[in-house]
């Protein structure tokens, strides 16, 4: 797409098409670890670390071992162990009041005040950068070094060979992993606006494991066309209470999950994509002031 002639149109296309390259093998690696693929998990595996190490530029079986955690206790707190969903924790927001403890206490007023300014402006300038930085720090096994050493291989060949400078060659990846950073919103979204729980809490409730997801889940509502861009996970309820089901069959058991709900009188949240992510930001922005008012109750019960 990209061609030598410094074209405007071709930079940009080209850039769109790196974005979109490493987001689907982002999706792609979420597959293969999920066994959606081969439902072999010698293969999938293998597959997974080839989009995720060598592709995408993280470790495929870091991401697995949180993601594990996080279908296990999904926007959970258990007490002793602290904040057991490590894919919706980042010491940069506050998506609960739960979350406080676990923050640096001089920071928290700022977070409170501002984070529903800086939120998507975050996801898409560092958090491209986030993933890769703890994935590279927190990895130890050697086939996977190795993988996302072929990652910055196979990139330093290409911006070597296909462009006239290396400044020009950066931009572009740079862009390209711009582009990317909605991934990191498209993964967030389906959670952040969702109330974290004490696992003990959770246990001691009448609801089902059923229940508990879909209480942690936001749905995104688009056409059927649309599925690929968002890696299938807009149906985020059907993953969830079946995580070893391929996407493909995401929006048929779609309806069968919303059907199920009102049954049972279960509230399950479906939004378009852009009202999910204001619903988010509004979310994050009450974060503040609903900790006044709580403050404001128990000073009234501590006076009566």
């Amino acid at each position: 797409v990209y061609t030598s002639h410094g074209r405007i149109f071709g930079f940009v296309a080209g850039c769109i098409c790196m974005a979109l390259f490493l987001q689907q093998s982002g999706f792609l690696t979420h597959d293969t670890m999920h066994n959606h693929l081969f439902h072999n998990r010698k293969i999938d595996q293998k597959v997974g670390w080839f989009f995720g190490c060598v592709c995408f530029g993280i470790s495929s079986k870091w991401w697995r071992d949180e993601h594990n955690e996080h279908h296990l206790y999904t926007n959970t707190l258990v007490d002793g162990v602290g904040v057991s969903d490590p894919q919706m924790f980042e010491a940069v927001w506050v998506q609960d009041p739960k979350l406080i403890p676990f923050l640096w206490k001089p920071v928290v007023k700022f977070i409170l005040k501002f984070q529903k300014y800086y939120f998507v402006p975050i996801c898409v300038l560092l958090g491209p950068y986030g993933i890769r930085v703890n994935s590279l720090v927190s990895e130890r096994r050697i086939g996977e070094l190795m993988g996302i050493a072929l990652h910055y291989a196979w990139l330093t060949v290409f911006v070597s060979t296909c462009f006239k400078t290396w400044k020009e060659g950066v931009l572009f990846v740079a862009i390209g992993l711009l582009g990317t950073g909605v991934l990191s919103i498209q993964l967030l979204v389906s959670h952040y606006s969702k109330p974290f729980e004490e696992k003990d809490v959770v246990n001691k409730n009448a609801g089902s494991w059923a229940e508990r997801q879909v209480d942690a889940i936001v749905d995104i509502s688009c056409p059927p066309f649309m599925d690929w861009f968002h890696g299938g996970l807009n149906l985020h309820s059907p993953h969830h209470l079946f995580p070893r089901m391929a996407r493909c069959y995401y929006r048929e058991v779609h309806q069968d999950v919303v059907d199920m709900c009102k049954k049972h009188g279960v509230e399950l949240e479906v939004r378009p994509w852009f009202d999910a992510v204001r619903a988010t930001l509004k979310h994050l922005g009450n974060i503040e002031h609903d900790l006044i008012v709580m403050k404001d109750l128990g000073s009234d019960k501590k006076t009566n």
